[in-house]
């Protein structure tokens, strides 16, 4: 007769499966949460010197000599987005929120804690700058520059354009 001899695993209730899932995926969700979670989840310093969108399209289309437009959204009329043409075709640059933008962008958790992002106007003009739609002279001239604690993350999005 054959026998073999196992470990008896130590039997945990229910609850403490349960308890022992969520850990493990929460240590998996760990790869979705931004460096800087705790900071961006702080609306009230994120917000800055706010901006009604409206204002943003208005400065925006001055900048760029009305090479930049907004237009609304088709799928969600809370949100527009800006455009330009590239190479004659039109090209969707951003899509941002209407009503007041906070000036630097923060997250809104879901029930996991991960973030669902509210874009502040300053994000905008990081994509902007990307696409280049606009450059650092444009973003100087419409909006200038700033540097308090909430900052960290538009100074170092922003650092490739400053030196050019």
């Amino acid at each position: 007769m054959l026998t073999t001899t196992t470990p008896r695993l130590k039997s945990i209730s229910p609850q403490e499966r349960l308890l022992a899932s969520f850990e493990q995926t929460d240590r998996q969700l760990n790869q979705y949460r931004l460096a800087d979670h705790a900071d961006l989840k702080d609306a009230a310093v994120r917000m800055g010197h706010p901006m009604f969108h409206t204002e943003m399209i208005q400065r925006v289309a001055k900048l760029s000599h009305s090479r930049i437009w907004a237009e609304d959204s088709r799928n969600d009329d809370k949100v527009c987005g800006f455009y330009h043409a590239k190479d004659g075709v039109k090209t969707f640059i951003c899509a941002f929120d209407k009503g007041p933008l906070p000036e630097f962008s923060y997250i809104i958790t879901d029930n996991a804690d991960l973030p669902i992002k509210k874009r502040g106007w300053r994000s905008v003009l990081v994509r902007l700058l990307k696409a280049k739609a606009i450059d650092w002279s444009d973003v100087m001239k419409g909006f200038g520059d700033t540097s308090t604690i909430q900052s960290d993350r538009w100074r170092a999005n922003t650092s490739e354009f400053r030196s050019k």
